[in-house]
């Protein structure tokens, strides 16, 4: 419908149900929060990590993995410190998981290429949030192979493949 000057184009109805959009922004972690305490819970979550032991974890990274590859809707307002807090997270434990995924038979020219985005690490989320986000997207999945790599039962692989030693 154009619009034509000195016309007023008629107001829809306000929906009774959110949309879809409407709640996956509700939901999304990169979404900024509505109430203070959410901001409390995400820094107890940054100290808890600080205290995280050396164990692998494969429980909480693979929760900061999920965080990181969420489906963000179109048009959202990511919030820069979810967005620094999920790239501190994810960073440290790809530094954690390289080392065992190397000893593993990680191939020289993927374990440099993580090792520079690791080095470098993300871009600034305050003055680049689509950046850091992708980012964070694509570290996530490097993440999800490094994690792949260090939780392998090389023996039971290789007894599933028929694999005779």
């Amino acid at each position: 419908m154009p619009n034509l000057p000195d016309t007023t184009m008629p107001s829809l109805p306000p929906l009774e149900r959110p949309t879809l959009a409407q709640r996956l922004k509700a939901q999304h972690p990169l979404v900024p929060p509505g109430q203070p305490d959410d901001d409390r819970a995400a820094a107890h979550a940054d100290e808890a990590l600080a205290a995280v032991p050396a164990p692998l974890d494969v429980g909480t990274i693979r929760a900061t993995i999920n965080q990181a590859l969420a489906p963000v809707p179109p048009g959202t307002h990511l919030a820069p410190d979810a967005l620094a807090s999920i790239a501190r997270r994810l960073n440290w434990h790809m530094t954690f998981l390289l080392p065992i995924a190397e000893a593993k038979g990680l191939d020289r020219a993927t374990r440099a290429y993580l090792r520079r985005r690791v080095e470098h690490g993300p871009p600034s989320a305050h003055d680049y949030p689509a950046c850091t986000q992708t980012w964070l997207q694509d570290n996530a999945r490097s993440c999800q192979m490094l994690l792949g790599l260090a939780i392998a039962d090389e023996a039971a692989e290789h007894q599933h493949a028929g694999v005779v030693r």
